[in-house]
């Protein structure tokens, strides 16, 4: 079976809480993965695919897709009507089985998972600096919706984020390349909202 079986069931058809929880686990650990390791989580979780599908299949039929394709008999025909037959239900240790190798497979994922966490690059860690500007900038985007557009607005609240961050800065005793560094941030970014503003107004 693949991601894509799965993802075409009917899970609120599911009649098992505790199969429908593991197939919507499958499913979300799969979209949060980058699109790059999605090939390598299929690999480790076919396993975990295969017996979520297998359960589903034996005692939830009706949640899997109807086949479009299938050839229905005429009604006028005199043959007599050949049901499909029922498949017959997990036993609870078939159940407890398949329950067990999900259980396996989603550790190997989460240990898979893990394991190329601590592979990555971190990401350095914000400085002061930065760390102020961000926090300046967030609130200069608490404007109100009615006032974003307004020009003045927008220059009046660039100035005084300025000034404080100027301000904080100093009383921190900061270096001055710094505080120039982070006012230059604040009036480019606000430059741009200014400009793209004026490109709005004019269209």
């Amino acid at each position: 079976m693949t991601i894509q079986d799965l993802q075409a069931i009917d899970l609120e058809k599911v009649a098992y809480p505790t199969i429908k929880a593991t197939a919507l686990e499958l499913l979300e650990d799969y979209a949060d993965e980058a699109e790059e390791n999605r090939a390598d989580f299929l690999k480790d979780a076919q396993e975990a695919i295969d017996a979520v599908y297998k359960m589903i299949q034996a005692n939830s039929p009706e949640a899997l897709p109807t086949n479009k394709d299938e050839k229905k008999v005429s009604k006028n025909t005199n043959e007599p009507s050949k049901e499909s037959p029922k498949k017959k239900k997990l036993t609870k240790e078939e159940m407890d089985a398949y329950g067990e190798r999900i259980k396996k497979c989603r550790l190997e994922i989460k240990e898979y998972n893990a394991k190329r966490r601590e592979e990555q690059p971190k990401k350095p860690a914000k400085k002061r600096h930065e760390k102020i500007e961000g926090y300046l900038i967030s609130i200069g985007n608490l404007v109100p919706d009615n006032l974003k557009d307004n020009l003045d607005i927008l220059e009046a609240s660039q100035k005084i984020l300025s000034k404080t961050g100027r301000e904080i800065m100093k009383v921190y005793r900061m270096d001055q390349l710094k505080i120039k560094e982070v006012q230059q941030e604040i009036e480019e970014k606000y430059k741009k909202k200014e400009e793209k503003i004026k490109k709005d107004n004019d269209e």
